[in-house]
């Protein structure tokens, strides 16, 4: 959905509001949404691997970026996720090692990259696939298509509470802002549930105890 699609659901409730002013809040809000519920997460393409790199940029759909990575599996097999640190224990020697099917990753969310160890020795014919959680970027001329067909409200609730926050403006009324505001949070932990399950409906069982 462009940003567009999303005005009228906004300047209902923003008398005088400049679109450029709307546009930029709900990129904010759907920004948040989207980080602190990781409702948007994606399978990458497949990923081949090239003798003796071990660094590789993390891709993004058009106007996301990279948040998190949640799973990579080269092959049947997942691959770990390491701290530099923690590398270091396993693999003492890890710059000088090579392998033909890595074991462990580090994905440093400020680099948006994601590095293989050991390095691959470029021989294995598996491809890595990366499972990835994204936000929208600041510049973003749209915002995925399920953030309007489930969360639209609660995305529009949260560009509306920062927007009426703003003082003396014509559209300002900070009686409603905490209105909106818990409508924005609940929608959060809503998409939160919802991505405890990857957004899978089912019956939650318990097991039943046996009393002695």
């Amino acid at each position: 959905m462009t940003l567009d699609d999303f005005l009228p659901f906004m300047l209902v409730d923003l008398p005088g509001c400049p679109d450029p002013t709307v546009k930029q809040a709900l990129l904010l809000s759907a920004n948040e949404f989207c980080r602190e519920s990781h409702c948007w997460d994606a399978v990458q393409d497949p990923l081949t691997l090239t003798a003796n790199v071990r660094d590789y940029d993390l891709e993004g759909p058009s106007g996301g970026r990279c948040l998190l990575v949640r799973d990579v599996w080269m092959g049947a097999r997942a691959l770990r996720p390491t701290t530099m640190q923690e590398l270091q224990l396993v693999i003492p020697k890890w710059r000088e090692t090579f392998t033909n099917d890595p074991t462990y990753y580090n994905a440093a969310i400020d680099r948006q990259q994601i590095s293989f160890y050991p390095t691959p020795d470029g021989t294995s014919t598996n491809q890595v696939v990366i499972r990835a959680v994204y936000v929208p970027t600041l510049s973003a001329t749209s915002l995925p298509d399920f953030l309007g067909d489930r969360y639209l409200e609660y995305v529009v609730a949260g560009a509306k509470a920062r927007l009426m926050a703003t003082p003396g403006q014509t559209y300002s009324k900070p009686d409603a802002v905490a209105f909106h505001r818990e409508r924005f949070d609940n929608g959060i932990a809503l998409a939160k549930a919802e991505m405890m399950h990857d957004r899978v409906q089912g019956l939650v069982t318990v097991r039943p105890r046996q009393f002695i």
